[in-house]
């Protein structure tokens, strides 16, 4: 971990203001597969979450593993092991604890609930990031979109098939009078302004 800190702050030192993610992974990819040796996912994921940072420094970093290029997981009687794959050909396993959130993340697993990618934090811990597909909604007759905001909320009515029966917001059938007084305010001050 500590090699991936140190190669996250040379990427944050080289950083140019207007770098994109993909300029920045062009001009440092060799150097994190040469001098580092990390393989090319690890690489990717350091450079990309440096992309995206906007600090000067970088003390930690969690880096992520897809199942199945670069992590898978096994059983064994009595262990279930993450295998993660830092550097090239070369795989770590690492065993979980059975504990509480190990049985829920079971428990998801078994509801639906699928992982596809394992993180591992500075503290040497694993991560799992969990995903489930939505369900299809029982046809209905139609739906009804609200969206809330800091100071309105907007409305939506929907046929199954996605025609806009109506749509509206708070405050719409006042909103042609507040026009209308807006309207005669601005003439009446640019005639005041005129004289």
């Amino acid at each position: 971990m500590a090699k991936s800190v140190a190669y996250a702050n040379l990427v944050l030192d080289n950083r140019l203001p207007y770098d994109s993610a993909s300029s920045l992974q062009t001009r440092m990819y060799q150097m994190g597969k040469k001098e580092y040796g990390f393989n090319a996912q690890v690489i990717c994921e350091i450079i990309r979450t440096i992309a995206n940072s906007k600090g000067k420094n970088v003390n930690s970093i969690t880096i992520k593993f897809n199942i199945p290029r670069n992590c898978k997981t096994f059983r064994t009687k009595g262990f279930f092991f993450v295998e993660l794959g830092l550097y090239p050909r070369h795989r770590i396993a690492i065993p979980i604890r059975k504990n509480q959130n190990f049985d829920r993340f079971n428990d998801l697993l078994g509801n639906g609930w699928t992982c596809k990618t394992f993180g591992l934090t500075p503290t040497l811990d694993i991560v799992a990031y969990l995903s489930k597909k939505d369900e299809p909604l029982a046809s209905r007759r139609n739906v009804l979109g609200i969206d809330i905001n800091a100071k309105n909320f907007a409305y939506t009515v929907l046929t199954p098939e996605g025609k806009i029966l109506k749509q509206g917001y708070l405050g719409q059938q006042i909103w042609i009078k507040k026009r209308h007084f807006e309207e005669r305010r601005a003439i009446l001050s640019y005639s005041t302004l005129t004289t």
